[in-house]
């Protein structure tokens, strides 16, 4: 929610797209479910992993894009990686049985937490994952993040008509104005779950 990732982009975040140590992630890849018998175009970046699941290029041009990690956001991918069980992909999230989490059973997950939480939008529905990316939006604009850093850290480029240069230490100011504004997570017991963005 804090990083305004897409569901499939935070599905197919691997390990070595993870610097813990700079508390950097290089959002390059989403998983998506694609037919079986789906064969990619010549000269189309793709990584098979298993049966329907593949990973490919961000949903966006502007491709990929390095992110500043939150700290509430860092403090989960450490405990994530104590308790990770080592995939052929290098996947963070997995299923039980160590395979991708299909996009059906995160969004599942995901209004189990919000049920478990008593947190519901307005209308009494379950929040949708996307809503969630577009509250990150939101929030940075509303906060007065230029229109420019918020593009850099969702990979979205239709929110500017012009590009500026934006650094990293921007991107992270930015972000942890957002986590700031929600207070700190207590990740003493936490169990990571895959959020969908």
């Amino acid at each position: 929610m804090l990083q305004g990732m897409r569901q499939g982009e935070a599905l197919g975040l691997t390990w070595d797209a993870i610097d813990l140590d700079h508390s950097l992630m290089t959002i390059s890849w989403q998983l998506q479910r694609l037919p079986h018998d789906y064969s990619p175009p010549d000269g189309w970046r793709a990584r098979h992993l298993t049966g329907p699941y593949w990973l490919t290029p961000p949903k966006t041009a502007a491709g990929s894009r390095v992110v500043p990690i939150v700290r509430s956001l860092r403090a989960a991918l450490l405990v994530a990686r104590d308790a990770w069980e080592p995939n052929p992909w290098g996947l963070i999230w997995t299923t039980a049985d160590g395979a991708p989490i299909p996009d059906d059973d995160d969004r599942d997950t995901f209004r189990e937490i919000q049920h478990e939480a008593g947190v519901a939008h307005p209308s009494g529905r379950a929040w949708h994952g996307h809503e969630m990316r577009h509250f990150a939006i939101s929030f940075l604009l509303a906060d007065g993040v230029e229109r420019s850093v918020v593009q850099r850290i969702v990979g979205q480029s239709k929110l500017v008509e012009s590009y500026v240069h934006v650094n990293v230490e921007q991107m992270r100011a930015a972000l942890e104005g957002l986590s700031g504004r929600f207070g700190s997570v207590a990740l003493d017991d936490a169990q990571p779950r895959a959020l969908g963005g």
